[in-house]
């Protein structure tokens, strides 16, 4: 099946999983008409569109470069943040560790490119002082570094 569509169905499964772990035993959603149904669970497929609606191109495919049990995982797990976010109560089990690991990967991804863009300046001051001055460490660091600051 495609991951998309099963993205999709593990979202409505899961939405599923919320209303019935909000409702009494006697209510439970099997007892609902189809357009009681349907109106229950209308907002929150509204958010679902809002969220691939507001995705922009690299996000998008970003989405479709998730492939098996784990990418589907992971974009069921995107998809429900989103409604998270924009339903407070809407809480899964799992939700907040898969969210607080996505937030440790953006905070090394992040950590990674500061150390990459802070080498670029050393280099340049390194190869300037070490053209004016000589190359060997004695010559560019006691003739281009001042002693005082």
């Amino acid at each position: 099946m495609n991951d998309g569509v099963t993205v999709c169905l593990n979202v409505l499964r899961s939405i599923v999983a919320h209303y019935e772990s909000k409702a009494p035993k006697t209510a439970a959603l099997i007892h609902l008409s189809e357009s009681e149904l349907v109106e229950l669970i209308a907002p929150m497929a509204t958010l679902v569109g809002q969220y691939f609606g507001g995705v922009t191109a690299d996000q998008m495919t970003q989405f479709r470069a998730l492939r098996g049990v784990q990418g589907q995982t992971t974009g069921t797990r995107r998809v429900e943040e989103f409604l998270h976010r924009n339903v407070p109560d809407f809480e899964l089990p799992g939700l907040k560790e898969f969210s607080a690991r996505e937030r440790a990967q953006t905070t090394t991804r992040a950590f990674e490119e500061i150390q990459t863009i802070e080498k670029i300046p050393q280099a340049t001051v390194l190869s300037e002082l070490k053209s004016e001055f000589g190359e060997q460490e004695t010559e560019w660091f006691f003739g281009g570094v001042p002693m005082e600051f």
